[in-house]
């Protein structure tokens, strides 16, 4: 791999490694490991005011919900953390096919099996994503006050992070021989942004209005 680092190993390194080798000419980490580490941010960020919310007196009969948002969460950041290195590994044999002479026979097909695999990582995304904003939804209404405006920045990351994704999905789709498959992927990707994206967004919006007094 170019950058001398697999998936595993990036979810390892330090946040100024990781931005450095962001930063850096080399393939991976890119787009789709940014918008992954984003969204395990975001989540994140709903975990920590759902442990700060539980045990207060005033939120007990949210307990078990609160609980069960924390396990939930835990299990999404893992998941997204993991797909940063499912990206990167996916964009290598994605490399190496577009490498192959255009008068291959053999490069068409090649090309159409890594393509379609490097769209995985990135629809999955989506997926995880959405999840996390029903997540930071919830606990705009339940957590404790002291931890709102946490759980609006989780909300303006994952819309971020589900956008971000949803890119690296179409940028892939729009090769794709197999129309019929490309078309399906991105009717679900779509789909994903257009109930999401708003509900992440309102969700961002609530908060700021709290925050301001004006709810």
């Amino acid at each position: 791999m170019e950058n001398g680092k697999t998936g595993t190993q990036m979810t390892d390194l330090s946040v100024r490694d990781f931005t450095e080798q962001l930063a850096a000419k080399v393939s991976v980490p890119g787009g789709g490991g940014a918008a992954a580490l984003a969204g395990a941010l975001a989540v994140s960020l709903g975990a920590m005011a759902a442990n700060f919310t539980t045990g207060k007196k005033k939120y007990a009969p949210y307990e078990d919900e609160l609980e069960n948002l924390i396990h939930e969460s835990e299990e999404i950041r893992e998941q997204l953390l993991d797909l940063v290195g499912q990206d990167a590994a996916c964009f290598e044999p994605l490399s190496k096919a577009y490498s192959i002479p255009k008068d291959d026979p053999s490069r068409p097909e090649i090309l159409e099996k890594a393509t379609r695999e490097a769209i995985n990582p990135p629809l999955n995304m989506c997926r995880c994503i959405v999840r996390s904003i029903v997540i930071l939804e919830r606990l705009e209404k339940i957590c404790s006050v002291m931890m709102i405006s946490d759980v609006g920045c989780g909300a303006n990351l994952a819309e971020a992070a589900l956008k971000s994704a949803a890119l690296n999905v179409f940028v892939n789709t729009k090769t794709l021989k197999d129309r019929r498959t490309a078309d399906a992927l991105e009717k679900e990707t779509e789909s994903l942004l257009e109930e999401y994206v708003p509900r992440a967004g309102k969700t961002a919006e609530s908060v700021r209005e709290r925050i301001l007094g004006r709810a």
